[in-house]
């Protein structure tokens, strides 16, 4: 199994339980893999949607890790050049 397929398992995984997750209750090894694909689209080795020809097909994949770090996560404000986003 690649390091991929071993994320994907760990997100997977977690998504019946995705209205139950805060902070307080994420397990590690969720939060290692949330982590983790975030860096891999930071670093463009992963990507959240695919060109297929007249637009894009997005990425199960990398959509939910997405969407599972608001979760799992406190609110907090985040520079973004001269911005500052709350």
């Amino acid at each position: 199994m690649s390091s991929h397929d071993a994320l994907k398992a760990v997100i997977d995984n977690a998504y019946e339980a995705r209205a139950q997750l805060t902070p307080r209750n994420d397990a590690e090894e969720l939060r290692t893999a949330v982590e983790s694909v975030i860096e891999l689209l930071n670093d463009g080795a992963l990507r959240v949607a695919q060109p297929d020809g007249g637009g894009g097909t997005s990425t199960n994949g990398s959509r939910k890790p997405c969407c599972y770090r608001f979760r799992i996560n406190d609110n907090e404000a985040m520079p973004a050049g001269g911005f500052e986003l709350l």
